[in-house]
């Protein structure tokens, strides 16, 4: 999606709009936003207790990657990003997010503050819960809060 920082342009639209695939067959949406900063390896993942089917294959492929890991509430986060619209419609969803930091939408925000390996854990752990749920017989359900 595009527009995400300037008002969730490009998932408001292809929910609302445009969908590739139809949501009534969508069967989940995992979201990654700022998966690659911060000093510790810690994720914050919302979305937990949107479907205890994506719930249980994160936590399975977790025994592999070992991810520390926090399941979050979208209480306490601060905006929102491109999940937003797919929960609205009662998709479940995930969403990976290491938070903030100092360089946020700053010039300082440069390259080679990017932790790599943080980046390629979280998309191993995304990798496996995509895969666990795209070949499950069992679609996950969505469990409205």
């Amino acid at each position: 999606f595009a527009g995400e920082e300037k008002g969730l342009f490009g998932s408001r639209y292809y929910v609302g709009t445009e969908p590739l695939f139809p949501l009534k067959n969508t069967i989940a949406m995992i979201n990654l936003d700022m998966i690659g900063r911060n000093d510790t390896s810690a994720v914050k993942i919302y979305g937990a207790d949107s479907s205890p089917e994506l719930k249980e294959a994160f936590l399975n492929v977790n025994q592999t990657v070992k991810l520390h890991y926090t399941f979050a509430s979208l209480k306490k986060l601060r905006g929102s990003s491109d999940h937003q619209f797919f929960r609205k419609n009662e998709i479940p969803y995930l969403f990976f997010f290491t938070g903030l930091h100092q360089d946020y939408h700053k010039p300082t925000d440069t390259v080679d503050k990017i932790l790599p390996q943080k980046i390629a854990n979280i998309v191993k752990a995304v990798f496996g819960v995509t895969w666990l749920i795209g070949n499950s017989e069992k679609r996950p359900q969505f469990i409205k809060k």
